[in-house]
């Protein structure tokens, strides 16, 4: 069964809808409307449990990754780190690596410090 499905009468791709418990393939531009009779759509699994496993993310460049959140108020652990003082911009990218527990690792911009909530 394939994913993408096109309308029969104008060519073009129908949207999934889903409406009493019923799962529904419509087109946006005629209208068109077919119940699909296809099982699962999209199932996910998470097999990994957080401990380390946030390391596999982090390498040279990380930092580099322009969709990565950062913070501009977090204070860097690193003593030395030219963030801490005045002058220095704060910039700490944070990624989400335990969904379930929520926890994040995060890196320091100016030193490449890396560190985790507990």
């Amino acid at each position: 069964m394939s994913s993408f499905k096109t309308c029969p009468l104008c060519r073009n791709y129908l949207i999934a809808q889903i409406s009493d418990e019923k799962l529904n393939r419509v087109c946006k531009t005629c209208g068109y409307s077919v119940e699909d009779k296809g099982g699962l759509i999209m199932e996910t699994y998470v097999k990994q449990k957080s401990s380390d496993s946030y390391k596999i993310l982090l390498n040279e460049f990380t930092r580099q990754d322009p969709t990565l959140p950062y913070l501009k108020d977090l204070k860097c652990p690193n003593g030395q780190c030219s963030s801490n003082k005045e002058t220095a911009e704060k910039k700490v990218y944070l990624i989400k690596y335990d969904v379930e527990n929520l926890k994040f690792v995060y890196i320091c911009n100016n030193c490449e410090q890396t560190w985790t909530t507990r």
